[in-house]
């Protein structure tokens, strides 16, 4: 919740401040219930037991809502103790460097599945990205590097997102909505949209010449495809709110059942069925 006044704001912003509010408490509320109910199952017996290097395929997952596939549990897990600890909040998460003792030791816990806490939020952090690359095959291999060279819109993009396979696009789907919730608390964390795609760029996509340029390419592709997804939950919202609005007009021009004179053919003439 905002701790600071917001009535000198427009009636349309303050409306969109309470919908954004609301849509983050959902989707927090569904990822602790799906966290919470993974833990209590343990593992499943057809998965590994390990978090790290494993496929995404093979690796433990939960069936979040919002995502055609499940997202790796341990994603989730980081994401969930950021969130109580304030962590999205911390200037510099994800950007600023980290202990890599405490990296290795965070890792360890999360690989065998006993992490509970650790008072490194920036080293929690970076197991995110650590956990990409310790993927056998990268997230975004099975695209090109010549269609990502080439891909300079917001078309082209959602095109190429299209074709990766599941549970790859549900998986960078997240991740998408990861940086922004980051960026969403830039004012406090002074992390900016570059510095996220520049971090995690090498983890997401092996570039076949490793130089500047070719990491550029894939940082563009990584904005693009943050534009993209920052505009399909915007008409997401949008969708919603005017197929409410046109429920609820629907309703109101709609005669009352309740209402006899409101009929075609006037008040019924057919006597109240006897009770049973």
């Amino acid at each position: 919740p905002l701790s600071l006044s917001v009535s000198y704001l427009p009636d349309c912003q303050l409306e969109h401040i309470q919908r954004e509010q609301q849509k983050l408490q959902k989707e927090q509320q569904s990822l602790a219930e799906a966290v919470t109910t993974l833990t209590k199952n343990s593992l499943n017996c057809n998965k590994s037991a390990f978090h790290f290097g494993v496929s995404l395929t093979e690796v433990q997952s939960v069936k979040l809502g919002a995502f055609p596939a499940p997202i790796p549990y341990v994603l989730c897990r980081v994401s969930a103790f950021l969130q109580q600890q304030q962590g999205f909040e911390q200037e510099g998460i994800f950007v600023s460097p980290a202990d890599p003792a405490e990296v290795e030791v965070v890792k360890e816990k999360l690989h065998m599945g006993t992490f509970t806490v650790s008072k490194d939020l920036h080293a929690v952090a970076a197991c995110v990205k650590l956990w990409f690359q310790c993927l056998p095959a990268s997230l975004l291999g099975s695209i090109s590097y010549a269609d990502i060279e080439l891909c300079d819109s917001e078309q082209h993009t959602t095109s190429l997102i299209s074709t990766l396979p599941e549970p790859n696009r549900s998986t960078y789907l997240w991740l998408l909505d990861l940086f922004r919730t980051v960026l969403r608390s830039s004012s406090a964390n002074k992390v900016a949209e570059q510095e996220l795609v520049v971090v995690f760029a090498p983890s997401l996509f092996v570039t076949p010449q490793t130089n500047l340029t070719s990491l550029s390419n894939v940082c563009k592709f990584l904005q693009l495809s943050l534009q993209c997804r920052s505009r399909n939950k915007q008409l997401s919202v949008l969708h919603r709110e005017l197929v409410a609005k046109v429920a609820s007009k629907g309703s109101e021009a709609s005669p009352s059942p309740a209402d006899p004179s409101s009929s075609p053919q006037g008040p019924s003439s057919v006597s109240p069925a006897p009770p049973s």
